[in-house]
């Protein structure tokens, strides 16, 4: 009970998640559609379970159930935001 309590007043409700809701729906929307896509991409393990259209969307659903916040977002700029480089 403590912590369902904890977790209404800390994150559920917080004004500041609440404010990053829309960014966090959005990438997990844009991974979702990049790994359907991608499906040779994701572990060797949930490729193999991918063998029909059905399996595949449940492949990558749980390959992003499985991301923590900090991963989901690695990921995420691993592949959409363009790495800097130095010009000699």
């Amino acid at each position: 009970k403590d912590m369902r309590t904890f977790m209404h007043r800390r994150v559920y409700s917080d004004p500041v998640a609440k404010a990053e809701e829309y960014k966090a729906e959005k990438l997990v929307e844009v991974l979702f559609d990049y790994f359907s896509r991608h499906t040779d991409e994701l572990p060797a393990f949930l490729r193999e379970m991918a063998v029909d259209d059905q399996s595949r969307i449940r492949a990558v659903c749980d390959y992003i159930s499985a991301m923590s916040d900090r991963f989901a977002i690695a990921k995420y700029e691993e592949l959409f935001i363009p790495k800097s480089w130095s010009v000699l």
